[in-house]
């Protein structure tokens, strides 16, 4: 096998502002499945145990809204080339 003929190594196989989109919507399908506990809670009475739950869905939609943002501080993208992205 010859220089040439040999395979080349990936190098970038995981690209980090496909994963940082595909986990922030992840967190925002979550945060909606979070509520869900918090509706049967209230429904129950138990307007504590809703409150925790309210604030770990809040927590976690706006942490899955500012996921995809990241890509301006882990890659040194551009506003511009990430509102192309997104």
């Amino acid at each position: 096998m010859t220089t040439q003929e040999q395979p080349q190594t990936l190098a970038y196989a995981v690209r980090a502002k496909v994963v940082l989109k595909y986990l922030g919507q992840l967190m925002l399908l979550l945060a909606a499945l979070d509520l869900l506990p918090a509706v049967v809670a209230l429904g129950y009475g138990d307007s504590e145990i809703a409150l925790r739950f309210s604030i770990v869905a809040v927590g976690t939609h706006a942490a899955g809204l500012l996921f995809p943002h990241c890509l301006l501080i882990c890659t040194g993208l551009s506003q511009a080339q990430v509102r192309v992205f997104i």
